[in-house]
């Protein structure tokens, strides 16, 4: 049987909660995917002009082969 893990706890080393704010977002996407999103601009101006918001370049682990590392974004909304 499959157990999945939170995925809190499966990128504490990429993401860590201010537990001191009323709402927390957090979404991680490969860097691959990312970039293969027609509206990728509108998106990124948006992130940038909304205040909370952050976008960011990471490392994550390859599921596959976590001795590897994968690049993605961090996307982060905070109030």
């Amino acid at each position: 049987m499959w157990h999945i893990e939170n995925p809190l706890r499966v990128f504490s080393y990429a993401y860590k909660r201010d537990v001191s704010k009323n709402f927390s977002l957090m979404c991680i996407i490969n860097e691959e995917k990312f970039n293969s999103f027609r509206n990728k601009d509108d998106f990124v101006n948006l992130i940038n002009n909304t205040k909370g918001a952050n976008l960011k370049n990471i490392s994550i682990k390859n599921p596959n082969n976590p001795a590897k590392l994968k690049d993605a974004k961090l996307i982060t909304y905070e109030l």
